[in-house]
């Protein structure tokens, strides 16, 4: 797992903190910041390249990244916070970890890289919940439907 490489996107106050992390174990050359993304087809290419998508919030409403990933056919792990438990189900569409815990973090990302089988479940059942849940409610809003649809049109 020597070329497993971390693509941070965003410009979330841990930023300085991941960066010194990275600088003090010596794996700076293993972690990318890519800063906030505007441009949707770089966002997009992003996400298609990455092999898993980690949400380590301590609050969350139901976030974006999570609808475009499950669209995209990338695996997530998340924190069971804020609207995510309430939609989502562990072990089903995403797998959980408790917020702050590094440890089980590390054997959820261990699980998924070396467990194909159940990134595949991950990815059908998430992608299903996106089309028989998620997409029916944004095609009753006109606006959002659009908006998504545009999204998944440049795919």
């Amino acid at each position: 797992m020597n070329d497993v490489v971390l693509q941070y996107i965003g410009d979330g106050q841990s930023n300085m903190e991941i960066n010194e992390i990275a600088n003090l174990n010596n794996i700076s050359d293993k972690v990318k910041f890519l800063g906030y993304i505007d441009d949707k087809a770089i966002i997009k290419k992003e996400l298609l390249a990455s092999s898993i998508m980690v949400l380590p919030s301590y609050s969350e409403g139901f976030p974006r990244i999570a609808y475009e990933c499950f669209t995209l056919g990338v695996p997530s792990i998340v924190t069971p916070v804020g609207g995510i438990p309430f939609f989502l189900c562990d072990k089903v569409h995403s797998l959980f970890f408790k917020p702050g815990d590094i440890l089980q973090l590390k054997d959820k990302i261990y699980l998924l890289i070396t467990n194909p089988s159940l990134r595949e479940q991950l990815i059908q059942n998430a992608y299903n919940l996106m089309k028989n849940v998620v997409f029916p409610r944004i095609q009753a809003n006109g606006e959002l439907f659009q908006v998504v649809t545009r999204f998944l049109q440049s795919k």
